[in-house]
């Protein structure tokens, strides 16, 4: 089924949807941004997986970032906007519902680079492991005041997740990719106050 609701074939193969959403806001740079796009337009995916990006403005944006998503437009699949700042939460929010139904979501931020085999690494984990429907990975965080890079681990399996919870974030929100029935439960991230991604993750345990 597409994000749509329908059935796609392609060469006699079902097609599988997988979508990143991801929010901009006029704090983000456009160098940043421009690059955190390439690398999610240039991944690698399996051969059944059709890759759609939809992206959230989040209020008004600098001429610059403007420049940027006239650059990428092309290649973006829908392009939501909100007149005020809504924050992450309620912009992804708007993207989840516009997209229900597809079998995978892919979360990125605009500062972000995601490695040339990330999908295709995750898809296939959760391929081979039905019984998981959240998987993320170690991120390199890099210091532009120091140019120096560390690398940031989480939960890895072992152990009981809702324990890790209480102490720290399980799952980097940029190395995420969740099943589709996840959202078909939640309906989206809560939109209470604090913060959107400590309380998606107490959604989920």
């Amino acid at each position: 089924m597409d994000s749509r609701g329908r059935m796609s074939f392609t060469h006699g193969r079902q097609v599988r949807h997988a979508v990143v959403l991801m929010s901009l806001y006029r704090g983000d740079r456009p160098d940043y941004f421009r690059e955190a796009l390439s690398s999610v337009l240039d991944q690698e995916l399996p051969v059944d997986i059709q890759l759609s990006v939809y992206l959230a403005v989040d209020g008004p944006i600098s001429t610059e970032l403007e420049d940027v998503l006239s650059e990428f437009g092309p290649r973006l699949s829908a392009v939501s906007r909100s007149p005020v700042n809504l924050g992450l939460g309620e912009s992804l929010n708007r993207l989840i519902s516009e997209t229900r139904g597809s079998d995978f979501f892919f979360f990125m931020d605009a500062d972000d680079v995601s490695l040339p085999g990330r999908f295709k690494s995750q898809i296939d984990f959760l391929d081979k492991n039905p019984g998981v429907d959240i998987v993320g990975g170690s991120i390199v965080e890099f210091s532009d005041a120091s140019g120096q890079a560390r690398r940031t681990t989480f939960f890895n399996g072992k152990g009981d997740v809702r324990k890790w919870l209480c102490w720290r974030v399980p799952v980097a929100h940029p190395s995420v990719c969740f099943r589709g029935r996840v959202f078909d439960i939640l309906r989206g991230y809560p939109t209470s106050n604090g913060n959107e991604d400590i309380s998606l993750w107490f959604a989920c345990a």
